[in-house]
């Protein structure tokens, strides 16, 4: 589990959907590995934009508020 001041993405529940990445601007989710399809956390690139939690179908997403 990774966790920003806002906002935490739980690696375990996370499928690799890739929904998450075309909606963070800063890059701080993203496929690592294309062939596994392995998404990678970055809190120090995360401006808690939150956007993630509204389009990850699988809740690996969340705000801590």
């Amino acid at each position: 589990n990774e966790k920003s001041e806002g906002m935490l993405w739980e690696s375990n529940k996370c499928s690799g959907c890739g929904s998450c990445v075309p909606h963070c601007p800063t890059k701080a989710l993203r496929v690592s590995d294309s062939n596994t399809m392995e998404i990678v956390f970055s809190n120090e690139k995360c401006i808690e934009c939150l956007n993630c939690i509204q389009v990850c179908p699988f809740g690996a997403c969340s705000s801590i508020f």
